[in-house]
């Protein structure tokens, strides 16, 4: 099957199209056509609303990379085997701060300072 045909994407673009008619309703609201805006306003509004959408899948997708990891794995500092510790950080990305989970591994008989110190790394 074309993937541009497949289910999934016939329902993203449904998804999608209605999220672009919600947007339209909210900048109403908001009072963008009380006048004529200029085609930077429009703009301006499609992007914001990309940006979500491109934060919230980021974060998606390095979740679900998070819930694949192993459960131990080599310590990058010591060389022993560690249990990996799945954390929420926030990364910066083109599109602003995204909220996601990822995985750090280190001994557990590690002190702070050695552990930030690898953190850094």
């Amino acid at each position: 099957m074309d993937a541009a045909n497949s289910p999934l994407e016939q329902e993203k673009r449904r998804l999608l199209g209605r999220i672009a008619e919600i947007e339209v309703q909210q900048q109403r609201q908001r009072g963008l056509f009380d006048k004529v805006p200029h085609f930077s306003e429009i703009e301006d509004a499609g992007q914001e609303l990309g940006r979500f959408l491109s934060r919230l899948t980021q974060g998606r997708l390095a979740n679900e990379v998070a819930v694949g990891e192993q459960v131990e794995r080599e310590c990058p500092t010591c060389g022993k085997i560690c249990p990996i510790e799945v954390i929420q950080r926030t990364v910066v990305t083109v599109h602003t701060p995204a909220r996601s989970r990822g995985t750090d591994w280190w001994a557990r008989w590690l002190s702070t300072a050695e552990v930030m110190k690898a953190r850094a790394l």
